[in-house]
């Protein structure tokens, strides 16, 4: 009896120490773990791992929109007062997601004081469902902006205070319904309440344009499709109806504010004047 458990004991030891063996094995053969870092800033889709000691870029998967498409209610239009191209889109549902979580707060307030909303018993999610509008922005830039210069930090400052000077106009006459935009440097609401969620520009607009893009760097940079790198996007939100938001896109359009906004963006873009955005 005691021989052949001393027997069993000794087949056990040995079956340790070959799966052991296999397993060290199987371990040295085996690539380190991807350690994924916390790079990504607001406009990027590519985040950066280690695999092995080698830096890969990992493109973001843009599953999103297969289960529920955006859709497109207002073809790209040009602002030439502006030098803006926009657009109106209805957002996919996990686009949607993300962009709720980003001005949550605001968009929370105003699902209490719109009268489409919580006071016509309708719910927070099929409210947001109903009238969140996506609009795409793009300003032509003379330089490459996927470049990191003083001249095209510059432009960028110049660029968005273009884009703020067109949005001081328009936002006032979507009121009293809810407007916002991500803010390119942060990626946070723009003129509403910050949360600690950040908008992925690139993800948006892939999403929103089927747009291309390329990873540059840790980060990446949507193509548009005329002025390709030389472009600059910001995407505003808002919950107005479509014919108050056209009736806005006229009043921007014709606004007398508009010489010296321009020739604000213009005075920035192009003075070889260094500085950061």
């Amino acid at each position: 009896m005691r021989l052949a458990l001393s027997a069993a004991a000794a087949a056990a030891v040995i079956y340790y120490l070959v799966y052991r063996k296999v397993k060290q094995r199987d371990a040295a053969a085996e690539p380190a773990a991807a350690v994924v870092a916390d790079v990504e800033s607001p406009a990027c889709g590519v985040v950066m791992c280690m695999t092995g000691g080698a830096e890969v870029k990992i493109e973001r998967a843009k599953s999103k929109a297969a289960s529920s498409p955006c859709i497109q209610i207002v073809v790209p239009t040009s602002s030439t007062s502006w030098r803006i191209e926009y657009s109106v889109h209805k957002p996919s549902r996990l686009l949607r997601a993300d962009i709720t979580l980003v001005f949550r707060p605001d968009l929370e307030a105003a699902h209490k004081a719109d009268a489409r909303g919580a006071p016509a018993g309708v719910a927070f999610d099929e409210f947001i469902a109903a009238h969140l509008l996506a609009i795409p922005t793009w300003q032509p830039s003379e330089h490459d902006l996927s470049e990191i210069s003083a001249p095209v930090n510059l432009e960028r400052r110049g660029l968005l205070r273009n884009f703020d000077s067109w949005a001081a106009v328009l936002r006032p006459a979507l009121a009293p319904y809810w407007s916002d935009c991500s803010c390119p440097m942060e990626g946070t609401a723009r003129y509403g309440t910050p949360t600690s969620a950040i908008y992925n520009e690139l993800e948006g607009l892939t999403t929103l344009l089927r747009y291309d893009s390329i990873p540059i760097g840790c980060c990446g940079i949507v193509l548009h499709p005329q002025w390709h790198r030389r472009a600059y996007p910001v995407t505003l939100f808002t919950l107005a109806p479509l014919e108050t938001l056209q009736s806005a896109f006229a009043l921007a359009e014709s606004s007398e504010g508009q010489t010296d906004a321009r020739r604000d963006h213009e005075s920035l873009s192009y003075t070889s004047a260094g500085g950061c955005v």
